[in-house]
């Protein structure tokens, strides 16, 4: 893994809470008809062979029902409304649904030919969700997501990505039928999402450019970044070192003007002597320094390493126990729309008894007659 600290894609997950569905249908409509959509979906229709930019006379200004759909449904819906209700439906104990954004880094996307790029962030996006599903334990990934398109207000460079959603329960099984549990991303988690949306970008890449030129436009980030890193360390160096000359004068002034007292060539010759060694001493204590704080640095990242895997290992490894024992006990797990419904059945029961009490009640309460008159006329 490189020590550069600006990674190759972006993937932010954040996530709505249980009772924010309004909220969450507002971000759901905004991510459908935002400004982009449909100047993307016109360029994503012409001649992508030719030379081709966004249609002057094409504008998003448009009523949101005449609009097309914008989402590519992969299990959540195709429209916001749907992509909503679907989220309702599957919702967990505290969580909605789960928010992502997907933006691989502009520095290496300007490599890729236009016509290419929403191709690659697309095939990103699917790759990071689906295999970081199934690397977990999750089942077959549900989701819809839908691209998006900006320029960087500090450069300007495309800056195409992705906003997916996806639901705040997995399945227990593959066809459903022991229903959904909640969807627990812990830290070990989010690391290797991170992990997976570089090997899918990587991937990528080397298909659309090819793997040696890939490698190499990665390694020149990663150095270009390294050297502005080292040459801001470089800058901090140079001001410390600049404090130590002004030191280093005020010692010389003062020896100086003990040689200009005591006129002694050898005492002279010996401060020189002894600056020159405390300057070699120093370069040794610094470079000793160094060594040591590398040494430790590559030895941290390694138990670092060793210990994430173990933590993966250990939370996959306890959802497998945890679809075992539902899998074993071979009850299904009730969705909320299962417990809805199964809350108002029981409400219209309550409602019918209720009604055929009162109905006899009624009836107990005439004279003889009038419920012989009655029976007749049911009859």
């Amino acid at each position: 893994m490189s020590a550069v600290s600006k990674p190759t894609i972006i993937v932010n997950l954040g996530y709505k809470q249980k009772g924010e569905i309004k909220s969450f249908r507002s971000l759901l409509k905004y991510l459908q008809y935002r400004d982009g959509s449909v100047r993307r979906d016109a360029y994503l229709e012409a001649d992508l062979d030719a030379e081709f930019r966004y249609p002057e006379d094409v504008s998003d200004h448009v009523r949101p029902q005449h609009r097309e759909t914008r989402w590519v449904d992969r299990g959540m819906g195709e429209t916001y409304r749907q992509i909503a209700n679907r989220a309702y439906d599957w919702q967990g104990r505290r969580m909605l649904a789960r928010t992502w954004v997907i933006s691989p880094d502009p520095e290496l996307m300007k490599h890729v030919p236009e016509a290419k790029r929403f191709e690659v962030v697309r095939n990103v996006t699917e790759k990071t969700v689906e295999r970081w599903y199934s690397d977990n334990g999750w089942g077959l990934a549900e989701y819809s997501y839908v691209i998006h398109d900006k320029q960087r207000s500090s450069d300007g460079e495309q800056m195409a990505h992705a906003h997916v959603i996806t639901p705040g329960t997995v399945r227990v099984d593959e066809t459903g039928e022991l229903g959904r549990i909640d969807h627990v991303a812990k830290k070990p988690h989010i690391r290797d999402l991170h992990r997976t949306a570089r090997q899918a970008l990587e991937e990528e890449l080397g298909r659309v450019l090819g793997k040696e030129r890939a490698r190499a436009l990665i390694a020149e980030r990663d150095a270009r970044l390294e050297r502005e890193r080292d040459a801001k360390q470089v800058l901090r160096k140079l001001r410390k070192a600049r404090v130590l000359a002004d030191v280093m004068e005020v010692m010389k002034a003062e020896q100086a003007a003990k040689r200009a007292k005591k006129a002694s060539k050898k005492r002279k010759r010996e401060a020189l002597q002894r600056q020159a060694e405390l300057r070699m001493y120093v370069r040794y204590v610094v470079e000793e320094r160094d060594k040591r704080r590398e040494a430790d640095r590559l030895r941290a990242a390694v138990v670092r390493q060793q210990r994430h895997r173990t933590e993966l290992e250990a939370e996959r490894t306890s959802h497998r126990q945890r679809v075992a024992r539902i899998t074993r006990r071979g009850r299904r797990v009730p969705t909320h729309a299962d417990i809805h419904e199964r809350e108002e059945r029981k409400r219209r029961e309550l409602a019918a008894y209720y009604a055929l009490l009162f109905a006899q009640q009624g009836l107990l309460e005439r004279s003889p007659e009038e419920r012989a008159r009655g029976e007749e006329l049911e009859r």
